[in-house]
């Protein structure tokens, strides 16, 4: 009889198996949301900051977006969804374990992985680049959140991206150019026998374009990573930047949903908006990530600011 009921049992469901991730792209004091669906609106099961250590058990899609089922190593019972762009994968479970160890970041918290300085170092693909050196790290960073968010590069025509750390807006100089320069490559037509050769009185005349006619240089516009609410995911929204002068912008971003909000730039960098909400940034090369009140976020780089 017992052994009949055993073979009558059913097997119990197997958990997916297990992968290690490591929480990033947060802005400075933020928090990832684990919820208790894959869902933006999905109730809040528990809360982790940047560089905490997960488990990761699976992956869904919930309106084009990946969300991943994980749980807190140091904490079993923090468990739920979160995006899939701050989730840095660190490879399976027991392959991850050694660099909980040996890391590189000084005094880890309990439970979080310790990353390398050099991104490539984490999938194998290179050796970690020394402690000190300042510029690999911030390629590293740059890339990570290049690949957090989606950040697409430049069009092709313009052999700069977005995150080249040798980017310096220049705001065009409608003055810098004299007469020789602007006229120096029209050809001058061969002067009949008994006409004057005067070649001043026979080149051609150019226009000037109307925005440096009247001093005022024409909008540019673009695309940027932006969120609108609390927990709501990186999107893309449209912009328009006015220049003021030199080191001066006005970025007018536009919401999907309707509405705008205006950031101010002033001395090559953010300054405020037209919101009274309370305004903070920091940079990354040449990336700011700027925070208005607790849910407005934005990615301007100065080459959309402020031009090559």
């Amino acid at each position: 009889m017992a052994i009949l009921i055993l073979a009558g049992q059913a097997p119990a469901a197997a958990e997916p198996q297990a992968s290690m991730a490591v929480v990033q792209g947060l802005a400075e004091g933020d928090m990832l949301n684990l919820r208790a669906s894959a869902s933006p609106t999905g109730r809040v099961a528990a809360r982790v900051p940047n560089g905490t250590a997960l488990k990761k058990f699976g992956c869904d899609t919930f309106k084009g977006y990946d969300w991943c089922e994980v749980q807190d190593i140091a904490n079993p019972q923090m468990r739920g969804w979160a995006p899939a762009r701050y989730l840095l994968d660190a490879g399976p479970v027991d392959d991850a374990a050694p660099a909980m160890a040996t890391g590189t970041t000084e005094n880890p918290q309990e439970g979080q992985l310790a990353v390398p300085p050099n991104l490539a170092a984490r999938f194998g693909e290179a050796q970690p680049a020394p402690a000190d050196d300042a510029e690999e790290k911030s390629a590293a960073i740059r890339k990570a959140m290049q690949d957090a968010y989606g950040t697409a590069p430049a069009a092709e025509d313009d052999d700069t991206s977005l995150l080249d750390d040798g980017i310096e807006g220049v705001e065009a100089d409608s003055d810098a150019g004299s007469d020789e320069a602007t006229t120096a490559d029209v050809p001058v037509p061969t002067p009949r026998p008994g006409e004057a050769t005067d070649a001043a009185t026979m080149v051609a005349r150019t226009e000037e374009p109307a925005s440096l006619a009247t001093g005022s240089p024409a909008p540019t516009g673009g695309d940027i990573p932006c969120a609108r609410y609390v927990g709501q995911p990186m999107t893309r929204c449209t912009i328009s930047v006015t220049h003021k002068g030199e080191g001066a912008a006005d970025v007018t971003v536009t919401w999907p949903d309707g509405g705008t909000r205006i950031i101010n730039f002033r001395d090559r960098k953010p300054a405020g908006s037209d919101s009274a909400d309370a305004f903070r940034f920091t940079r990354e090369g040449t990336l700011n990530m700027i925070r208005i009140g607790q849910s407005e976020r934005f990615e301007i780089t100065d080459a959309l600011s402020f031009g090559k």
